[in-house]
């Protein structure tokens, strides 16, 4: 799963007996960690810059269900704004991201006309 949100993008894959929360930049897990606080915020954020996602922390298995659920939760209720691009705009944590954003919304666009307009 892929989630843009104010604290990061993030792409969230279930392998190896739990979850992988992975980002790619390490200050995006750094700020979720904090957003969500408790078990979550416990664990180790691992570096790995040669890999697709170079920062990553493991949800094991166990308890996972409550860590996941935190972790969607505390994105849903960070949901505090209309327009995301505009957000992200604002956001000195984010606004680098900004044009990255616009590439991914014109992709969807184009795919969302070509189902629409065959």
């Amino acid at each position: 799963m892929w989630i843009a949100s104010k604290y990061g993008w993030f792409s969230l894959v279930k392998k190896d007996g739990g979850y992988h929360v992975r980002a790619r930049v390490e200050e995006d897990l750094r700020l979720l960690q904090i957003a969500v606080g408790g078990d979550f915020a416990k664990l180790k954020r691992h570096l790995t810059p040669e890999a697709d996602y170079c920062s990553r922390v493991f949800v094991p298995e166990e308890g996972s269900k409550e860590v996941i659920a935190s972790i969607m939760a505390t994105l849903g209720d960070s949901v505090d704004y209309a327009n995301f691009k505009s957000m992200i705009a604002s956001s000195p944590e984010q606004r680098d991201k900004l044009h990255y954003y616009h590439g991914v919304w014109a992709r969807m666009d184009e795919y969302q006309s070509m189902k629409l307009n065959p």
